[in-house]
């Protein structure tokens, strides 16, 4: 039984997780080549359990597919979570959870940094060989 403020990793395929969030583009290239370098992964994707909606972690995926990894680490959590807040990034308030799920369900995303999730406590790294993921080696970056 673990304890009741630790998280466990879980692995899901590419497929479960739904974008929230857009990204900037060379950021991802340049989380992808850095992964590759280190042949790990070493943070997880936080994501709603239920729904696969990414809570914090987009570039990640990203950096994921382009990969061509077959599964990604991730934490699955809930929103009514009390490790879980989520704020507006502009400002600084409490964001309608409401509007996650709304956009979620039309598959659009929201602009870079529209959301700020915190957890407490932080979210501990992982280590974990890309082999392990179902790295598929022509993809690498």
């Amino acid at each position: 039984m673990s304890a009741p403020h630790s998280y466990e990793v879980s692995l899901r395929d590419t497929g479960f997780f739904l974008l929230s969030e857009e990204v900037i583009e060379a950021d991802v290239e340049a989380l992808a080549v850095r992964i590759a370098a280190a042949g790990r992964w070493t943070m997880p994707i936080s994501v709603e359990a239920r729904t696969g909606i990414i809570m914090d972690g987009n570039h990640r995926w990203h950096a994921a597919r382009r990969l061509g990894l077959r599964q990604i680490p991730c934490y699955l959590l809930e929103y009514t979570d009390p490790r879980v807040r989520v704020y507006e990034w502009e400002h600084d308030e409490p964001f309608n959870l409401a509007d996650i799920f709304s956009i979620a369900n039309t598959r659009q995303v929201f602009p870079y940094k529209t959301t700020r999730h915190i957890f407490t406590p932080p979210l501990p790294p992982c280590d974990i060989g890309l082999a392990a993921l179902g790295q598929r080696a022509a993809q690498a970056a």
